[in-house]
């Protein structure tokens, strides 16, 4: 799924409530309804965090996780200032 930046989304409503600018640079969004999960693993994982979107970093490891659009601008916002430390 790529390298960089990489926001999982349980359904595609959170992508358009994140604002570009408040995000890491070269993030990709990935939703579950264009991703073709054959065993339902990710779609048990944000049932399992109670979450409906995952900020995962360049180094594959989840940096937060968002149940949200609220939640999900200030995750946004966390990974940007996370770079710029």
């Amino acid at each position: 799924l790529g390298h960089g930046w990489r926001l999982f989304l349980r359904d595609g409503d959170g992508a358009a409530s994140a604002p570009a600018d408040a995000a890491p640079p070269g993030l990709r969004c990935i939703t579950l309804a264009v991703l073709a999960e054959a065993d339902g693993v990710l779609a048990a994982w944000f049932e399992r965090h109670r979450c409906s979107a995952a900020l995962v970093r360049p180094d594959h490891y989840v940096f937060g996780t968002a149940a949200d659009a609220a939640e999900l601008s200030d995750l946004l916002a966390q990974g940007l200032a996370a770079l710029h430390r």
